[in-house]
C-alpha cells in the first residue's frame, strides 16, 4: 500500500488495546509511516474519517468489556458507527457508504469464557463494512483465556507485512 496515514483507533477498558495501540503507533513512526493514534471518542473531535483525503489505513483495536458493552472511552463513536451504518444498510446509495475510501484492519480483544465473545469488535467491523470501507487485513480475535499474546503477536506481523507489500 502505497504511502497512506496509518491511523490507530482504539477503546479500552483494561488499557491492553490502548497499550498495543502504543506499541503499533511508535513502530509506524520508526518505520517512517505518517502516524496517528486516537480513543475512538477523540476521533469525533480531531479528524474526520469521511474525509477522502489523505489516503488513510484505519487500524481498530478494541475490546468487549462486561456483558460486550464497548469500553467506556468509545461509546460515542460506537454509537455513531451503529447510526450510520443502520442508515447505509436500509439506502444502499453510494452517499450513504461514507468510509468507502479506507482500507481498515481490526485486532479485537476479548475473553470466550464470556457469551459476548468479541461483541463489540464485531459490530465494529460490520459497521465499518457497511459504511464501504475495504477489508485490508485480517480480523484477529485475541483470547484471554488462551493468552492474548497467542493471536496478538502473529496478526501484528502480518499487519506490517501487508502494509508494506
Amino acid at each position: 500500500m502505497s504511502d497512506p496515514v496509518v491511523t490507530f483507533i482504539y477503546a479500552s477498558q483494561t488499557g491492553n488495546c490502548e497499550e498495543i495501540s502504543m506499541d503499533l503507533h511508535t513502530t509506524a513512526k520508526e518505520k517512517g509511516y505518517t502516524s496517528e493514534r486516537y480513543e475512538f471518542d477523540q476521533h469525533l473531535k480531531n479528524f474526520d474519517l469521511t474525509n477522502p483525503k489523505p489516503k488513510r489505513v484505519v487500524v481498530i483495536l478494541c475490546s468487549s468489556t462486561g456483558d460486550g458493552e464497548c469500553p467506556d472511552n468509545g461509546n460515542k463513536f460506537y454509537r455513531y458507527l451503529c447510526k450510520h451504518s443502520k442508515i447505509a444498510k436500509n439506502e444502499k446509495t453510494p452517499e450513504s457508504r461514507i468510509f468507502s475510501h479506507l482500507h481498515y484492519t481490526i485486532l479485537g480483544l476479548g475473553d470466550s469464557d464470556y457469551s459476548s465473545f468479541h461483541k463489540t469488535p464485531k459490530t465494529v467491523n460490520s459497521a465499518f463494512e457497511a459504511l464501504g470501507a475495504k477489508f485490508f487485513h485480517y480480523f484477529g480475535k485475541a483470547d484471554e483465556a488462551i493468552g492474548l499474546e497467542n493471536e496478538v503477536e502473529p496478526w501484528i506481523k502480518g499487519f506490517w507485512d501487508e502494509l508494506a507489500a
